[in-house]
């Protein structure tokens, strides 16, 4: 079971985000200031589609709703039109998870990690978070025995700021065709299953 997924199929503003399997409702997520357009259908199902301006999405609850034990976990399934933009952000938390140039970057407060990710494909990025340490992975599952990277990190986040899809001065520009937050630090298994998943529902070979 599994919080705070969102699987595409785009619907009309005001947005929100289409119950799956696993799913809580209050989860799911919701628009906060203009909803992204619909994005050109991928095995039949739209992605929601940022214009690198000022689209930004809520997930429902707070950070402490996937992070109540010190570890979460998440994923997303996008296409980049532009290196360099926050995709997930949370003030309080410090959290920030965003493609840069050429790496993609999952930090905490000043401890970060990155993997290697490019623009214009469709990736699938992973991250976890344990307790002590931050994970990371690009087409894989995060951490060293998914074969993607790892760093320190222990001290204690705050945990009650909303985690919101692009936000600040670097918003998110490219497409989401699926995004979830868990609130346990998911096995590489899991997300050998995601990525399974993922490619048999949107016809890729990541």
């Amino acid at each position: 079971s599994l919080t705070g997924w969102w699987r595409a199929s785009y619907s009309a503003s005001p947005w929100t985000g289409t119950a799956s399997a696993g799913t809580s409702g209050s989860n799911d997520l919701t628009e906060a200031t203009n909803p992204p357009a619909a994005g050109t259908a991928v095995n039949g199902l739209n992605p929601a589609d940022f214009d690198g301006t000022n689209d930004t999405l809520n997930f429902g609850g707070t950070l402490d709703t996937y992070g109540a034990a010190l570890a979460f976990s998440g994923w997303c399934l996008f296409y980049c039109d532009t290196l360099d933009r926050t995709l997930i952000y949370s003030a309080a938390a410090s959290l920030n998870i965003y493609p840069g140039s050429p790496n993609f970057i999952f930090g905490v407060g000043a401890s970060y990690v990155q993997r290697a990710c490019s623009a214009s494909t469709w990736t699938l990025a992973t991250w976890r978070y344990t307790g002590s340490n931050l994970q990371v992975g690009i087409n894989e599952a995060p951490g060293a025995a998914g074969g993607g990277s790892t760093t320190a990190y222990s001290t204690a986040m705050v945990l009650t700021d909303p985690v919101v899809i692009s936000s600040g001065g670097s918003f998110w520009d490219g497409k989401i065709l699926e995004i979830g937050m868990s609130d346990t630090s998911l096995t590489d298994q899991n997300f050998t299953d995601i990525k399974s998943y993922v490619n048999s529902r949107y016809g890729l070979a990541l």
